[in-house]
C-alpha cells in the first residue's frame, strides 16, 4: 500500500518538475510514507485479546490481579470485570475469553481459572490463549457480512447469479436497478477480452 501511494504520488509529481527519481529513492520515500501510515492508521494492526474478568474475593484484588496480567502480558485488553453471579446471568460472552477466580461455566468461550495469585502454570495457560493470532478472522467479521455470503447448492447459470444477488441489494438498498442493466449491456464486452 505504502509503494502504490508514493509511486501514484511521484508519477504525478513527475509531470510538474524536470527532476527524475531513482527506484533506490522511490524505496526510501516508501520507508517514511510507510512509517507514517503506521502510526496513523494502524496498517498492519493486529487485533489485541480482549478479557473478561471474573472475580468475587473484592476490588482490592481484582486490581492486584489486573496488575498481574498487565505486567505479563501488556498486549491484553480487560474490557471489564465481573462478579460470580453476574457472569451466571449472562447467556453470551463478548471478550475473547475469560480469567476467574471461581469455576465457572464455559459459555462459548475459553476459561482458565486462576489462584488469587497466579502460579507460573496458570499465568503459562493464559499465555496460550493471549498469543493467538486474532486479527485475521476479526478483519473479515469487520469488514465482510456474513449476510452477502451464499451457499448454492444446485446449478445456477451466470445470469441466475446475477440477477439473485442484484435483487438482494437492490432489497437492502445498496444497489440500483440502473446499475445491473448497466453492466448486463457492458458484459459480453468483457467476456471477449
Amino acid at each position: 500500500m505504502a509503494w502504490d501511494m508514493t509511486l501514484a504520488a511521484v508519477s504525478g509529481w513527475g509531470k510538474y518538475t524536470p527532476y527524475t527519481i531513482s527506484e533506490n529513492e522511490i524505496g526510501f520515500l516508501v520507508l517514511h510514507i510507510g512509517v507514517g501510515l503506521e502510526r496513523s492508521y494502524n496498517i498492519g494492526y493486529q487485533r489485541q485479546p480482549k478479557i473478561l474478568l471474573v472475580c468475587d474475593a473484592g476490588n482490592a484484588m481484582v486490581r492486584m490481579i489486573e496488575a498481574v496480567l498487565a505486567r505479563k502480558y501488556p498486549q491484553i485488553e480487560i474490557v471489564r470485570t465481573l462478579t460470580l453471579r453476574d457472569y451466571e446471568q449472562r447467556d453470551s460472552i463478548a471478550e475473547d475469553f475469560v480469567i476467574s477466580t471461581a469455576r465457572v461455566s464455559e459459555k462459548d468461550k475459553p476459561v482458565v481459572m486462576i489462584a488469587p495469585f497466579p502460579t507460573d502454570y496458570q499465568l503459562e495457560q493464559i499465555g496460550k490463549l493471549v498469543l493467538v493470532d486474532r486479527t485475521r478472522p476479526w478483519m473479515l467479521n469487520k469488514y465482510f457480512d456474513a449476510a452477502h455470503f451464499r451457499i448454492i447448492d444446485g446449478a445456477m447459470d451466470q445470469q441466475t447469479l446475477f440477477k439473485t444477488l442484484c435483487d438482494q441489494l437492490q432489497s437492502e438498498g445498496l444497489w440500483m436497478r440502473s446499475f445491473s442493466t448497466r453492466w448486463l449491456s457492458v458484459k459480453p464486452l468483457s467476456a471477449q477480452c
